[in-house]
């Protein structure tokens, strides 16, 4: 029998400490955040990822009365990465959210389902991608690579 160990590691820091490049990371996510389709769960969230060549793509999430019909902010990103630039590399991706009562202060960690396709993409790039989370109170948490949320990607 052999016991195997994981640990996560994240930065947590507050907006102002953020060098310039991942400020504008976050206001990238935050401007995508504004064009969310949510009149069902009042629940906004806005990515951007930052490609290699300094470009932006940004996500907001889709709801659909059909559920499961919608798409997450950050799949809404990343596909369209995918389809657009399939030789591009990730470096960053950033994730912001809140109700429309704008009352929830948290950092809003992606989905399960999310994180299974940063993985991929980190395994098609063979390269980590840096995730930052953003709370409306200016708090930040940074991760650099998905195994810090997902230390057990599905592989077959």
């Amino acid at each position: 029998m052999e016991k195997i160990e994981k640990s996560i590691s994240f930065v947590k820091c507050t907006f102002e400490e953020l060098n310039d490049n991942d400020k504008e990371c976050v206001g990238e996510s935050l401007r995508a955040r504004k064009n969310a389709y949510a009149p069902y769960s009042t629940f906004s969230v806005g990515t951007s990822l930052q490609m290699a060549s300094g470009e932006f793509i940004l996500g907001s999430n889709q709801e659909n009365r059909a559920y499961p019909s919608g798409l997450c902010a950050e799949r809404v990103a990343l596909f369209h990465f995918g389809a657009n630039y399939p030789e591009g590399i990730i470096k960053t991706i950033c994730v912001t959210a809140n109700n429309k009562a704008g009352n929830y202060k948290e950092m809003i960690k992606p989905c399960g389902g999310c994180l299974q396709v940063i993985a991929e993409y980190e395994l098609k790039q063979n390269q980590k991608i840096r995730i930052i989370l953003y709370s409306d109170t200016n708090q930040v948490m940074i991760a650099e690579g998905v195994e810090n949320f997902l230390p057990m990607i599905f592989l077959f």
